[in-house]
């Protein structure tokens, strides 16, 4: 049989479209499944970018928590101090403030309300359990000095400061005498400054430190004198905001009473016990 030589090229040209229908097919397939294979991995890298960053989120979350957990530790020794007031929420608080450096080791004072007395609660150092309490004068010399052992309860000691208190010529009459008073004051001052100093960037944190007293909303450390509620501080001690006169002549005063019983360098003079 003869094949006509126009029946033979419609012939191979049917077949050369059928092929190239049929490799643009596999082609768009091909392209198909490379797309959904691109979009897959796409999703995969989303889904493992989004948890890497839920985990990184996670841990900076955690670890900030921790880390203010940690403060929060020893801010709320001192706070517990002005809710119970007992024997062992004050050595608690003493002994953590001497450990962390945020009290002298010579103890720490706070004026006795509306007196020329101050109290001076101190730890032993040889053993961490002796709480020695006394009634101080400004120049730190000892007016009364109280042990308060373990085995006696909080009233009892009290009553025995109350019994004190009367001696020295201080006591202002019935229902004026309240050491708690003098607690909660002391122990809202070892917070505060326990906060303060927390971060190193808050101006002056570095001289919150060895806290010899607090009295009249100023502390006295053995690096100079700042206020309280004042964050305009300085390396070198306080720069004090405004010029008024009763500002001025109450850091003279406070500045006398701490050259007057303290040294610098040596601690408590010979003025103290």
């Amino acid at each position: 049989m003869l094949i006509v030589p126009g029946a033979f090229v419609g012939h191979r040209f049917s077949f050369w479209i059928g092929q190239v229908n049929k490799r643009t097919l596999e082609a768009t397939e091909q392209a198909d499944t490379a797309k959904r294979d691109a979009a897959t991995a796409q999703a995969d890298v989303n889904i493992l970018s989004e948890s890497v960053a839920t985990d990184i989120k996670t841990l900076r979350e955690q670890l900030i928590a921790d880390q203010v957990a940690e403060a929060q530790k020893e801010h709320s020794v001192y706070a517990k101090l002005a809710h119970q007031g007992d024997r062992a929420s004050l050595v608690q608080a003493l002994k953590t403030g001497r450990e962390s450096s945020l009290i002298s080791h010579s103890g720490v004072r706070v004026p006795v309300w509306e007196t020329a007395l101050h109290f001076r609660f101190n730890l032993s150092s040889d053993d961490d359990e002796t709480l020695t309490v006394n009634f101080e004068w400004d120049d730190g010399t000892v007016a009364a000095s109280h042990v308060w052992s373990a085995d006696k309860e909080p009233l009892a000691f009290y009553r025995e400061l109350w019994r004190s208190v009367q001696e020295t010529g201080e006591y202002l009459g019935v229902g004026l005498f309240d050491p708690t008073e003098s607690l909660g004051r002391l122990s809202e001052a070892m917070e505060y400054a326990s906060r303060y100093r927390a971060q190193k960037l808050r101006m002056g944190s570095a001289n919150v430190r060895e806290i010899i007293e607090y009295v009249d909303g100023w502390y006295i450390t053995d690096r100079g004198m700042f206020p309280k509620n004042n964050e305009h501080l300085s390396d070198s001690g306080v720069t004090v905001m405004g010029d008024g006169l009763g500002v001025a002549h109450q850091r003279e005063e406070l500045g006398r009473r701490r050259e007057h019983y303290y040294s610098d360098s040596r601690g408590p003079s010979s003025a103290c016990p």
